[in-house]
């Protein structure tokens, strides 16, 4: 990190002597927030949060280094112009953290013509990093001695992996551990249009792209209401407390055996991302807010 601040507060410096600029628009208050803080007094700056740079987000993996620059990260919050969130649980994890009201909260974008629904198959369809908050293993906990005509694809690399792997064993559904795709590649567009369901159950997101992409899909959702998850999906998903199998297990059974159900909730989701998470409409909350600063 401290490599990186060196760097680029040098480059910053620079393009400043050969440009004039309005406004800074960083994003992570640690470690770029580091930077713009210490150019505060050339160029103002705004900063949008994304999750691993608040206290309490991650835990289990940052908390050692939070401690440690926790006085630099309030002196950061606090010369700032403006603080933007993705969703209304990581600003109120920041307040927690910071004697601030400066926070303003702007959903992440899409663009819903990336994803569209295709003929959909039976498909279950979990994306995102193996580790063990993200609940991965509460779904395999759910299914394992239920009998559903659904493939299961898991989406995604990490350091819970094996652990996952192990616990499949023995399901009687057909489960394959895909591994990491690329979110461009055609295998990652293929499985997201064709699946029927995404289950999304962690417990810790500060906003949850993959269930934008599900939602531009047309899958019928799976997902806690703890976090920001709640948030994002809105009345468009059916929502299970975190860590909990038997209620994953209920909302499933749900979805596989109400044709209609799985239907609505699909056409529910592919219309609250256009509605909702259009970049025409985040585009104007952040050109808002550069005015206010700029003026």
């Amino acid at each position: 990190m401290l490599s990186y601040c060196i760097s680029a507060n040098r480059f910053l410096q620079k393009i400043l002597l050969k440009n004039i600029y309005d406004i800074n628009h960083t994003h992570f208050i640690i470690p770029t927030g580091i930077v713009s803080y210490l150019n505060r007094k050339n160029i103002p700056y705004v900063i949008t949060s994304h999750g691993s740079d608040v206290p309490g987000h991650n835990p289990d993996k940052f908390s050692f280094e939070h401690k440690l620059v926790k006085p630099l990260w309030n002196r950061i919050i606090n010369s700032s112009r403006k603080i933007i969130t993705p969703s209304e649980y990581l600003k109120d994890l920041i307040i927690k953290n910071a004697n601030t009201d400066n926070i303003e909260v702007i959903s992440n974008g899409f663009n819903s013509f990336e994803l569209s629904p295709k003929k959909k198959e039976k498909k279950i369809l979990l994306v995102g990093r193996l580790v063990e908050f993200k609940g991965f293993q509460y779904f395999l906990e759910a299914i394992k001695d239920i009998k559903i005509d659904y493939e299961v694809n898991i989406v995604g690399d990490g350091p819970y992996k094996e652990a996952l792997m192990e616990k499949a064993r023995g399901i009687e559904a057909k489960i394959n551990f895909v591994g990491w795709l690329d979110n461009k590649s055609s295998k990652y567009k293929y499985l997201f249009e064709r699946s029927s369901i995404l289950v999304h159950p962690s417990s810790a997101e500060s906003f949850g792209m993959v269930l934008l992409e599900a939602m531009s899909s047309g899958c019928a959702i799976i997902t806690t209401n703890s976090s920001a998850c709640a948030e994002v999906v809105g009345d468009a998903a059916l929502l299970v407390k975190p860590e909990n199998p038997a209620e994953i297990r209920d909302a499933l059974l749900k979805l596989i055996n109400d044709e209609k159900l799985l239907n609505r909730m699909s056409a529910e989701a592919r219309e609250r991302v256009k509605q909702n998470f259009s970049w025409e409409g985040i585009a104007r909350q952040y050109v808002s807010i550069y005015t206010d600063v700029i003026k």
